[in-house]
């Protein structure tokens, strides 16, 4: 089984991705599914008030553990702040017949109860692929102007046609795991699928230098 958690929120809709087999999240915000071993899969998360997500993920089959419940958190966002911060980088939304991305990046997630105590010095590449890179700022909001991470240790991409990309990771960013995506071609690099009017959300843990 595969657990999806995001905060507290009841009666999300997770679906395997194209497909009509969807759970929905219970009281505690967290809904069970079965996943291929070994394969490359993805899940949408949709709610209405809330941003449509896409959830790509890979389990290799030599990673199973004895214990074969495998945990995930799953974030999403408000449509009136996910639509906000589109608009602060001046990316339509609803989008366009595009799709968006988002990475926090390493185990600590920078939120706003937290505060900003994610990885800083982080930069993304998007290679030959059309989309514009954003960061979070210190407070939490998307910019297009910044070259790299904030303390927030999020970053991403809108205006992303459909279709499959890979994101290479760079700054001080050394020895990236994929903890949620799929597995890059080259080192410290991830891909993902992007779908249009979805934010494909990713989670990185890199080593940083001290």
């Amino acid at each position: 089984p595969y657990t999806g958690f995001s905060g507290v929120l009841e009666g999300a809709e997770i679906c395997e991705t194209d497909t009509d087999h969807c759970v929905l999240t219970d009281a505690a915000g967290r809904a069970t599914v079965q996943v291929p071993i070994g394969r490359e899969f993805s899940f949408t998360v949709e709610k209405e008030g809330f941003a449509p997500f896409l959830l790509p993920d890979f389990i290799p089959a030599d990673s199973i553990p004895a214990d074969p419940e495998l945990f995930r958190f799953l974030g999403v966002g408000e449509y009136e702040r996910i639509a906000h911060q589109h608009e602060l980088v001046m990316s339509s939304y609803p989008m366009e017949g595009t799709g968006s991305i988002n990475i926090p990046f390493d185990n600590m997630f920078s939120t706003l109860s937290t505060g900003c105590v994610g990885v800083a010095g982080i930069t993304l590449d998007l290679g030959y692929a059309a989309g514009k890179v954003y960061y979070y700022d210190e407070q939490a909001n998307w910019r297009a102007d910044l070259s790299a991470t904030s303390c927030w240790g999020y970053a991403g991409f809108t205006e992303v046609p459909p279709g499959e990309v890979q994101i290479e990771i760079g700054g001080n960013a050394e020895n990236c795991v994929v903890v949620s995506g799929w597995p890059g071609e080259v080192e410290n690099s991830v891909r993902t699928p992007i779908r249009a009017g979805y934010v494909s959300w990713l989670h990185l843990s890199c080593d940083v230098p001290e």
